[in-house]
């Protein structure tokens, strides 16, 4: 097909004829068939000014318009240190301890205590900083394999974006911190009702046991006095025949009687000794029985060695739980520490993604563009074949493009009166209004306004080349020329 546009031409001399195929080519050459490959041809200098003017745009809006920024808070996870071995924790756990943070980060306390803590001109509800996170303009994340925690705020406000991220890190960092504060404030607590449980426990198991030790003991004593008593009984029968004997042999009795009288004395102070710790242990067992009756638990005594073994260990293992606690306190370790300030807000689209969608865009509406006046003006076209004589016939919208030239200019004239008294924001202003009546601009110089004229013979020509067929104009009083088919 042959587009013949509404414009004047000079006229110009017919070269003879030549004789043709049947479908105009010349003998050697092949015409274009393709249809998409026609458009091409015919439209690819209006896709290319789209396609560029679509990335300046792009680029424009990122300098110059409301463009989204972005400002990062990094919250760091510190390895935790063992005092007694002086040796740092175990590096996996770490990193799954910033995956829970991060989570927890996300969590609505977490969001409730932000929206209270920002300043009053960044005010913010609950429920619209909740919606910031769920729509993923509060991003919180931990990177893969690092024990660092970003909180990422994006918005079009600059300011507005490092507050948040800065507020939301220290809020998150201060949260986090006191309550571990609390929770180790709690289990040193806990532990210290338990060891003091313990050692009660301990210690009445104990009683029952040095009760059970001091009966035995009691009854071992009562039985070497007993035991002595009647030794000191056969000790004095024997003297007291060995008196009787005496007579025989007066020295010898007396060397016998006074042996005996040394040994009973001996009995006696054994005995007495005997009888003294008899005493001591039975206020010893009085004050422990005193004790064991003012304590409301009770123990089978019978079981008091195993209960005080166990009660011992026990014992030995919350001493040494509450020691491990007292260390890592003493050590200051806090779960996390807020890396510095918020940083400087960034442009969150960068310079190459703008101009690929500027691209895109630029050279998906040319694409549109073209075709619909593709489309218009196919639907004007008339065709004439070799040797036939048509009557071109005018048509209801043969004012159209003048129409539209003229509307053009209407909308164009107070943005030009505009520019000469707004020097800087004419430009702009201009630049949004050439922008917005380009169109009726392309529709009014790109589609002509047919007329009725009288069909003349088309006569052919030899072409260096049967891809670029003959253009031929049908004129009327010098001004106007019509669209026209000329299939070759």
């Amino acid at each position: 097909m042959i587009h013949i546009h509404g414009r004047r031409r000079r006229p110009r001399k017919i070269p003879k004829s030549v004789p043709g195929n049947e479908m105009g080519a010349v003998s050697g050459s092949r015409p274009i068939d393709n249809p998409h490959l026609k458009f091409a041809i015919r439209w690819w200098w209006f896709v290319l000014i789209t396609t560029i003017l679509g990335a300046l745009l792009a680029v424009g809006y990122l300098k110059l318009g409301p463009a989204p920024y972005e400002s990062t808070a990094v919250v760091l996870v510190p390895p935790q240190v063992n005092p007694a071995e002086n040796t740092l924790g175990n590096p996996s756990e770490v990193r799954s301890a910033a995956s829970n943070f991060a989570a927890q980060a996300a969590s609505p306390q977490i969001v409730e205590m932000v929206s209270r803590s920002l300043p009053a001109r960044y005010r913010l509800t609950p429920t619209e900083l909740m919606l910031m996170v769920q729509q993923r303009k509060v991003e919180i994340r931990a990177p893969t394999g690092s024990n660092l925690i970003t909180i990422r705020v994006t918005d079009s406000d600059p300011a507005f974006a490092r507050a948040l991220a800065d507020t939301y890190a220290s809020v998150f960092v201060d949260d986090v911190n006191r309550s571990t504060t609390l929770a180790i404030e709690q289990r040193r607590r806990e532990l210290e009702a338990r060891i003091v449980a313990a050692r009660n426990e301990l210690t009445t198991v104990q009683r029952y046991q040095l009760l059970q030790e001091l009966n035995n003991r009691l009854q071992g004593l009562r039985q070497q006095l007993l035991e002595l008593q009647a030794t000191y009984q056969t000790e004095l029968q024997r003297q007291i025949q060995l008196s009787q004997l005496g007579g025989a042999n007066p020295q010898l009795a007396a060397a016998s009687v006074g042996v005996q009288t040394k040994w009973l004395q001996l009995m006696n102070e054994q005995q007495r000794q005997l009888e003294t710790d008899i005493a001591s242990i039975t206020e010893q067992i009085n004050t422990v029985q005193k004790a064991i009756n003012t304590d409301p638990s009770s123990v089978d005594p019978t079981v008091a060695g195993a209960l005080a073994t166990a009660y011992s260990q026990q014992l030995l293992k919350l001493s040494q739980d509450y020691a491990d606690l007292q260390l890592n306190a003493r050590a200051g370790t806090l779960p996390l520490t807020k890396y510095g300030s918020a940083s400087e807000p960034i442009p969150a689209i960068g310079l190459r993604l703008v101009l690929i969608v500027g691209l895109g865009a630029g050279f998906v509406a040319g694409v549109a563009i073209a075709y619909s006046i593709d489309t218009a003006r196919q639907s004007g076209l008339i065709v004439i074949r070799p040797g036939q004589i048509v009557d071109l016939p005018a048509r209801s919208w043969r004012a159209f493009g003048a129409a539209a030239r003229a509307l053009a200019g209407v909308l164009l004239l107070p943005f030009r009166l505009l520019i000469r008294g707004l020097a800087a924001v004419g430009r702009a202003v201009w630049r949004v209004a050439w922008l917005l009546v380009f169109p009726f601009f392309l529709v009014g110089r790109l589609i002509p306004a047919p007329v009725r004229a009288v069909g003349r013979r088309i006569p052919f020509t030899r072409k260096r080349s049967a891809v670029k067929p003959r253009v031929v104009a049908v004129e009327r009083d010098q001004k106007t020329t019509l669209p026209v088919e000329v299939r070759l």
